[in-house]
């Protein structure tokens, strides 16, 4: 998949099923979609990565995962395979920061669907770029900057993960540089940020603090808030960016259009370029398989 010359950059995604990792990944994937469809979306982010003139890599199970949840487990910092698996992608961009000067990471259910490449459009040189995006209607969305909710929210809702983002950062006694919590899905890095960022070895000090918060509770966020934080690499991440004081840049819905529950009927934006299918419907949208959908829009 290496492309012959000089490497500079690359786009990659982590893989894994269900029967190598184990149960625990049915719950965020039940139907197993990403595992049926993983020709299709890989091969559409492999011709991505040729528009790009980058280096196309897939990490999967063989890849030294299981040597980092060894290690995590080691370390006492194990939680779920799910959340190792959303980890590795970091570690796996300390991999590739010594290969390549830019370094895209996707998700797996991103689907590309420009012809512009976003090296040139987004310079990688200017701050780790990604997209945050709320969840939570807007009578929510101001109530959780009082600590509260009008519902108990479930453990991957956005407002528990900017609740808990925010939680460290007030016992680091720290302001937040992201007003939102960032979706790790789509991150555009160079190695500079990457050694700053220094994620897997942050591990270590960060767990432990998210475990003394939801041991002690954070005296601001209501108990049906905090009764479902978790080791959750957007947290993690969004809190790691502002206390080592990133350069930090919005990717902005063109290039991270997600596509959940929230308008799983509605069709995805014409100008959207990389869009995230975060509600795992690859096959159908009212009837249409996903190729006939994109060929309704126009690139």
């Amino acid at each position: 998949l290496c492309r012959r010359g000089r490497m500079k950059r690359v786009i990659y995604t982590v893989f894994m099923n269900h029967f190598e990792v184990g149960n625990d990944l049915r719950k965020y994937d039940p139907t197993f979609n990403l595992t049926e469809y993983f020709p299709m979306l890989a091969r559409k982010q492999m011709e991505y990565a040729e528009i790009c003139q980058a280096d196309y890599k897939i990490f999967g199970y063989g890849d030294r995962f299981q040597d980092y949840v060894l290690d995590l487990m080691t370390k006492g910092i194990f939680e779920t395979s799910y959340q190792a698996i959303q980890h590795y992608k970091f570690y796996c961009a300390e991999q590739l920061k010594n290969d390549y000067d830019e370094i895209l990471y996707l998700d797996l259910d991103v689907y590309p669907n420009t012809e512009q490449n976003i090296f040139e459009k987004i310079k990688a040189d200017r701050g780790i770029a990604t997209h945050g995006f709320h969840d939570d209607k807007e009578e929510n969305i101001v109530l959780l900057h009082t600590g509260q909710l009008n519902y108990e929210p479930m453990e991957r809702s956005v407002c528990v993960k900017h609740a808990l983002m925010q939680a460290l950062c007030m016992k680091k006694g720290i302001h937040s540089r992201l007003d939102i919590v960032a979706n790790t899905g789509i991150m555009l890095f160079n190695p500079s940020d990457i050694e700053k960022l220094n994620y897997t070895a942050s591990l270590n000090w960060v767990i432990p603090e998210i475990n003394q918060i939801k041991e002690e509770g954070t005296n601001f966020y209501k108990d049906y808030i905090e009764r479902h934080f978790n080791n959750n690499n957007e947290s993690i991440f969004s809190y790691l960016v502002s206390a080592y004081q990133l350069n930090h840049q919005q990717l902005g819905e063109q290039w991270h259009w997600v596509w959940n529950h929230r308008n799983a009927n509605q069709m995805p934006d014409r100008k959207a370029k990389l869009i995230h299918v975060i509600n795992k419907q690859f096959g159908t949208l009212n009837g249409l398989a996903i190729q006939d959908l994109y060929s309704l829009i126009n690139r």
